[in-house]
């Protein structure tokens, strides 16, 4: 009776409130890291601050694409075929039949490739010296600037009112480096790095280099005949169709965004001027087909210590 009779008392004890204040000693840098607030259809994201708080809101409308059917007819009659070059190892044959066949459709897919290369054709256009980013008298003056390399893409290089986070499209960057007097004549390697997705990089006016991929480093070997002692300058377009797009460095310690003699290393190099100008050419390329519906970019609200909208 004694045991049970504490144990009731126990048990009517009242437990101790937690504390439901939340304090931190600076505002969330980025999404992960606010906090989040909801009701299922519209939801946003705290960043926090103290003169200025910041709130990332989403609506449920707010989604890309458009209403459409997502089943493929007559995908079914497929499935043996697919099943049987998996049991006879081609797994790649199998991958396309099912893509092809097998899968549900998906957005844009239609018509995504004559779009895309109508798109391509726009922004490779440059026919217009004056205001060819590639020309050696193009004033860049009024481009603004991004610290090379961004590992996470162009989207995380500022804050979100730079209008990068979500960006896909064309954008344009302008460096130079000073070439020594005793490299005059030789040969160099143009370092940039690993680039999302597809560059064309120009020296002092002229073509020297393309790739796509995001596994290439590009090295670019410039001819001594297109070089000069002193200031020379370089314009790349990068182009980025979806996710993360720009310079993204590489996995290793030695130096990258340099010119070095070929048949040297990197770490002989002389850097690129940093921070590369930039220029968002074109924002607006044919969405990249999906099967589901990716999320708008988000509102960025502020508000100050009033509660006053910024």
């Amino acid at each position: 009776m004694t045991s049970l009779a504490l144990t009731l008392s126990t048990q009517a004890q009242p437990t101790a409130r937690q504390p439901l204040t939340l304090w931190y000693k600076q505002p969330a840098s980025q999404w992960v890291e606010a906090l989040p607030i909801g009701n299922g259809r519209l939801g946003g994201m705290v960043f926090g601050g103290v003169e200025t708080d910041h709130i990332q809101f989403n609506e449920q409308t707010f989604w890309t694409g458009e209403p459409r059917e997502y089943q493929r007819e007559g995908a079914a009659q497929y499935l043996p075929q697919i099943r049987q070059l998996l049991a006879d190892g081609k797994q790649a044959d199998a991958e396309k039949l099912a893509q092809d066949t097998f899968m549900g459709r998906q957005s844009n897919e239609a018509d995504y490739v004559q779009k895309k290369d109508a798109w391509f054709a726009s922004v490779r256009s440059l026919t217009n010296t004056k205001t060819n980013p590639t020309s050696l008298q193009f004033n860049d003056r009024s481009w603004k600037t991004m610290v090379i390399p961004t590992a996470d893409g162009w989207e995380k290089a500022g804050p979100p009112q730079a209008g990068l986070e979500g960006l896909d499209g064309a954008v344009w960057f302008r460096t130079s480096f000073d070439l020594p007097q005793a490299w005059v004549g030789k040969d160099i390697i143009l370092d940039l790095g690993r680039i999302r997705d597809q560059d064309f990089t120009y020296l002092n006016g002229e073509l020297v280099g393309s790739a796509e991929g995001i596994a290439k480093n590009r090295r670019y070997k410039i001819p001594a005949s297109k070089l000069h002692a002193g200031k020379n300058q370089v314009a790349i377009q990068v182009i980025n169709l979806f996710d993360k797009g720009g310079f993204i460095g590489v996995k290793t310690n030695q130096p990258t965004f340099v010119v070095y003699p070929d048949g040297q290393q990197p770490t002989d190099g002389v850097a690129l001027s940093n921070p590369f100008r930039y220029w968002i050419q074109d924002d607006a390329p044919r969405l990249h087909p999906a099967i589901r519906p990716t999320i708008s970019p988000s509102v960025i609200c502020g508000y100050d210590s009033r509660g006053s909208q910024t």
